[in-house]
């Protein structure tokens, strides 16, 4: 649904955005397509903004998986500075 709302908004917009004319007579051109452009920018921008912060909610545990695993591998990797200090204490 949203993608067919998503598409009616941008068609509306950017044709009300061709046939805008600030200072025409005609308060069509003048004023209602204006409107129509800014309506449709909000629709657009909050469903934009919804499938954003969606994306964001799915993928959220799987980024944390990811960052796990790259912190373990990180850990393992480098060498453990605790025996070296155990180490230089008994000196």
């Amino acid at each position: 649904m949203t993608f067919s709302v998503m598409a009616v908004a941008l068609s509306c917009g950017t044709l009300a955005a061709i046939h805008l004319d600030l200072n025409s007579a005609s308060w069509v051109q003048a004023q209602a397509y204006p409107l129509v452009v800014a309506v449709s920018a909000i629709i657009a921008g909050r469903i934009g903004l919804q499938r954003f912060r969606q994306r964001i909610a799915d993928t959220h545990e799987e980024r944390w998986a990811n960052r796990r695993g790259a912190q373990d591998s990180n850990d393992l990797s480098q060498p453990d500075d605790s025996a070296d200090a155990q180490d230089t204490d008994k000196n």
